[in-house]
């Protein structure tokens, strides 16, 4: 286990942390930043307690669509400026950089 409480071998799904709430974060399964105030973020602000963080968001085909050091719950579903396709995206969140997974998950981008 790390300092946050959640496990350290990232090949190992059942060794990453799931529980969300454990630390005090809330992240959403579903976002649409289309700026009509519901539902616009990913994740709460809780990210800017963790400024060490690490997150990585990939498209079904693989892609590594965001890489973010220092992430501060500002990803609006882009890729190089361009507003990426409605659909499931896959992130990790490395809450101390230690190149370890903390967290791991599917984010539906609707539009």
């Amino acid at each position: 286990m790390d300092e946050i409480g959640c496990g350290v071998n990232p090949t190992d799904p059942l060794s990453v942390c799931d529980d969300y709430a454990s630390i005090g974060l809330e992240i959403t399964d579903f976002f649409s930043p289309n700026g009509d105030g519901f539902n616009d973020y990913w994740a709460d602000d809780s990210f800017t307690r963790y400024t060490d963080n690490e997150v990585w968001i990939y498209s079904r085909s693989g892609q590594m669509v965001l890489n973010q050091r220092n992430y501060q719950n500002d990803w609006e579903g882009e890729f190089n400026g361009e507003e990426l396709p409605e659909g499931s995206y896959y992130y990790l969140i490395d809450f101390n950089r230690n190149g370890s997974p903390d967290y791991q998950g599917w984010v539906y981008l609707s539009r």
